[in-house]
């Protein structure tokens, strides 16, 4: 059933409504890659760098998986599997595979991405787009879930200098059924680069979709793109009036079922 704000349709193929993957062990694999590349530490000119901003894509990431706007998607999907790497001219696990169900197993890895917050320094390189993508598609070989959809998710300030090898990746994903999605964040980042190049949109495509958000923004965003990302793992269609909404205070009505959770306040992801 759709949310009375409109802004998530049922998807319908073939004139019919598109059920729900079977229920297993779980019925969604995410993998999160965040961005370690140098620009993500850069202030400015003659300015010392900051671990500001890749504090927030931990912090952030953590804030979203615990809010319970977010818990009530997933319990209503039967649970994901999760996973987050670190990119830049090479790709690291930074939380491995865990399945999600409940608020205590979203907590642990919270938990866990607070941790590498308070006393990872990150990396600095390059952009890798490409190499990242490739490397969670052998992940996903992995992933806990049996069945269910398969997800990308990508939060980057820039982009790959090699648009070929990101296509490549993204074409190769599209084929293997995994749905490739983008978080565009900060002054730098250019979301029309991730839609040419990176997601799984357009007439081939298989409802990829990128939102743009600054860096003080950064938790409500990610936290509203799981929930339509998890929203989509459900039977629903990510529309253009879906994503307009990401830019709005209040919260995205992915699920009827989410849209009656209560809120927490919110958090400044920068702070412990």
């Amino acid at each position: 059933m759709v949310g009375q704000d409109g802004t998530l349709q049922l998807a319908q193929t073939g004139g019919g409504l598109r059920s729900s993957p079977a229920f297993q062990s779980c019925t969604t694999s995410l993998i999160a890659l965040v961005d370690e590349s140098g620009s993500i530490f850069q202030r400015g000119v003659g300015l010392s760098d900051t671990l500001e901003n890749w504090q927030r894509q931990l912090r952030g990431t953590a804030d979203a998986l615990t809010d319970e706007r977010t818990l009530a998607a997933i319990r209503s999907v039967d649970g994901i599997a999760f996973r987050v790497d670190g990119f830049n001219d090479t790709t690291r696990q930074l939380v491995g595979w865990r399945v999600i169900r409940t608020s205590e197993d979203a907590r642990q890895v919270a938990a866990e991405l607070y941790a590498l917050a308070e006393r990872d320094q990150g990396r600095r390189g390059g952009t890798n787009i490409g190499h990242a993508l490739e490397m969670a598609r052998s992940h996903m070989q992995n992933t806990p879930c049996t069945g269910g959809e398969r997800i990308i998710d990508v939060s980057s300030d820039g982009e790959d200098n090699n648009a070929q090898r990101v296509r490549q990746q993204r074409d190769t994903a599209l084929q293997d059924g995994i749905r490739i999605n983008g978080l565009a964040v900060g002054a730098r980042a250019l979301p029309q680069w991730m839609r040419d190049n990176m997601v799984t949109n357009g007439p081939e495509g298989n409802g990829g979709f990128v939102i743009s958000s600054d860096w003080p923004g950064y938790s409500d965003a990610i936290r509203r793109k799981l929930v339509l990302e998890i929203a989509q793992a459900g039977g629903y269609e990510v529309t253009e009036a879906s994503l307009s909404e990401m830019s709005a205070p209040a919260p995205v009505r992915a699920l009827e079922v989410a849209e009656a959770a209560p809120a927490r306040p919110e958090r400044d992801s920068t702070r412990r």
